[in-house]
């Protein structure tokens, strides 16, 4: 039986090694809307779990597809507004938790937007950084200081658009619909030629106010005609719900100016000698 076993991995190996990156792209098609007749048409000469899945009059579910490529964008998806739990210590032995935050799905584009706190040792901020966030904090009415951390309110903010899509040039996170930028934007940069979105951007009362009154955030892509064009058009746009947004963020900003969050940052990080 063990010559047997062996003789069979010995095979197995020599056929995932032969495969070359085909194990790696079957773990890349888990969490991805696939169009089914690009996929059939890939599966002509070849034969996998995936090619399998698309060929079958009774699919097994694990895979996801589409008949065309503009079905994707009819396929939208979102996670409402979660309830931040108590600060506390995460499994690595940091502090964490105090967050809240929303996902929207549309096709393959997903977008997290994340409130949370930022806890960071005073020597990692810059003077500029932490003037300003101190200011925020001013305005939120936290008094409460540790003399080595650092802790802020922020905004995480993940888009998984790998490159510029359709010649897009900016992102802009935004409330509203543009038409007061100066008032609505809250992020802004430059399409990246290369990965993902992940920033981290810091959470004003301005901004913390108007999610705490329920109001729409939207991430638009927008490309400009030329680089003297002030007007430009819209590439897409992917928006939060609003559900749970009111009661999740004043939850948010409650912990933060009620002293309960100075409590428990006492109790998990107790000043020196304290």
């Amino acid at each position: 039986m063990q010559e047997a076993v062996d003789s069979v991995d010995v095979r197995g190996t020599e056929m995932v090694a032969a495969s070359g990156e085909l194990p790696t792209e079957f773990r890349e098609c888990d969490d991805v809307m696939l169009v089914r007749s690009a996929v059939l048409e890939e599966c002509a000469t070849m034969d996998s779990p995936v090619c399998s899945e698309a060929r079958s009059a009774t699919p097994s579910g694990r895979y996801r597809f589409v008949n065309a490529p503009e079905d994707l964008w009819d396929v939208e998806s979102v996670i409402p507004w979660s309830s931040p739990p108590p600060v506390g210590l995460t499994p690595q032995g940091g502090v964490g938790g105090v967050q809240t935050g929303s996902v929207s799905r549309r096709g393959n584009l997903l977008l997290a937007l994340v409130v949370r706190l930022l806890i960071q040792d005073r020597s990692t901020v810059s003077p500029d950084q932490l003037t300003d966030l101190q200011a925020i904090l001013v305005s939120l009415g936290f008094a409460f200081e540790h003399p080595q951390y650092l802790i802020a309110p922020v905004l995480a903010l993940e888009l998984n658009v790998t490159e510029p899509l359709a010649g897009a040039h900016f992102y802009f996170l935004h409330f509203g619909d543009l038409t007061e930028p100066t008032e609505d934007v809250i992020w802004s940069a430059p399409t990246s030629a290369q990965g993902p979105v992940d920033v981290t951007i810091p959470a004003t009362k301005a901004i913390l106010d108007r999610l705490a009154a329920g109001e729409i955030v939207t991430l638009t892509a927008v490309r400009f005609p030329d680089t003297t064009s002030k007007e430009g058009e819209t590439v897409f746009s992917l928006g939060l719900t609003s559900i749970g947004a009111a009661s999740s963020v004043s939850a948010f900003l409650s912990y933060l100016t009620s002293g309960q969050l100075a409590d428990d940052l006492t109790a998990l990080m107790p000043p020196a000698g304290g």
